[in-house]
């Protein structure tokens, strides 16, 4: 059986050997590693429970001391994170992989309020840094833990049935929200970052709804809204929008491995600057890497580009040069000239 711990720690990175392009990073945090099961465990006496330390690494034997109940929150050594209810009460019902924090250079405060035997009333001091949702597979992965402080044989098909068996004794009752949530296994980390979010914070309410979501949305509009408003959802004032109509109105993100949305582009300097007597003709001239950037990342090639605020139009000259169509607007006349004299040297 492989050797494997039950959450996986950091490694140090070395340029030399590590290839990180595509990968999502994060700052390591100076706090206590920490494993929510959902909430699953919450009450079970800790011997119950199939991934809990109950045996003593140096001499096999049951250890004489176990924080009885199990709470939910996990060390990485399989240990019950002693947490208030009222903390614990505001975790989603799905597997949450993270770390326990109380701020820069506060790792012993950390420890010390998550490493007690009762719930210490300064958990109000720790933030919950969640790293990912994953999928039950991922946690418990067959292999062997063994270290200093745990000794265990992790099996997933047998985690499994118990995990089933323990859904079914709680069918979804102890959440308003409903039952526990989690991934299939094989999810990617994407998938992850989705679900997460969903669970976590209330953003998906802004989230583009999918077309069947959509659907229901203009059903359950034109059904109970009110009267004189509708169609809803329509761009005629005679028939609502289509899920496939919907659909199309979706923005575009197109970013490639290893680009986040954060970008950092030099101000516009040297031959680029369009300049007349010394003085810059516009303030805020925007570089043309970073606008063919955009206009890549955000539209396919055929689609119009809409530059209403053009000033230099470079979103446009970006546009034109990458197979897409533009449509600018200026309002000072000066400004609109020079604009469209780079329309025409770029054509």
């Amino acid at each position: 059986m492989a050797r494997r711990e039950l959450l996986q720690l950091a490694d140090r990175y070395d340029p030399r050997k590590h290839d990180v392009a595509g990968w999502f990073i994060s700052e390591k945090l100076d706090g206590t590693r920490c494993f929510w099961d959902g909430g699953i465990t919450r009450g079970l006496p800790t011997e119950q429970v199939p991934w809990a330390s109950v045996i003593d690494p140096k001499t096999g034997e049951k250890k004489g001391k176990i924080k009885p109940v199990a709470t939910g929150l996990w060390s990485r050594y399989g240990n019950p994170i002693m947490a208030p209810d009222w903390w614990l009460n505001k975790l989603p019902p799905c597997p949450l992989d993270g770390e326990l924090w109380a701020g820069r250079g506060e790792f012993q405060l950390c420890r010390s309020i998550c490493g007690g035997d009762e719930p210490d009333p300064r958990f109000n001091t720790i933030v919950f840094a969640v790293y990912s949702s994953p999928p039950l597979s991922a946690i418990f992965a067959t292999g062997q833990i063994k270290n200093a402080n745990m000794v265990a044989a992790i099996d997933f098909m047998s985690v499994e049935h118990w995990v089933r068996g323990r859904l079914e004794a709680l069918d979804g009752s102890r959440r308003q929200d409903g039952g526990h949530r989690c991934l299939p296994p094989g999810a990617a980390f994407a998938d992850e970052l989705t679900f997460t979010r969903k669970y976590l914070t209330g953003d998906h309410l802004w989230y583009f709804p999918p077309p069947d979501v959509f659907r229901r949305l203009v059903e359950f509009a034109n059904a109970n809204g009110n009267p004189p408003g509708r169609p809803y959802f329509s761009l005629d004032g005679k028939t609502s929008l289509a899920a496939s109509q919907w659909e199309q109105f979706r923005g575009k993100f197109y970013c490639d491995a290893g680009v986040t949305n954060v970008w950092h582009v030099p101000a516009v300097r040297g031959k680029e600057r369009i300049k007349v007597r010394g003085d810059a003709v516009h303030p805020n001239q925007k570089p043309l890497v970073l606008m063919r950037r955009l206009v890549k990342s955000c539209s396919d090639p055929g689609d119009v580009v809409w530059e209403p605020f053009g000033g230099l139009c470079t979103a446009s000259i970006a546009a034109a040069e990458i197979g897409r169509r533009a449509v600018a607007a200026e309002i000072r006349a000066a400004i609109y000239e020079r604009a469209l004299q780079r329309i025409e040297q770029a054509a």
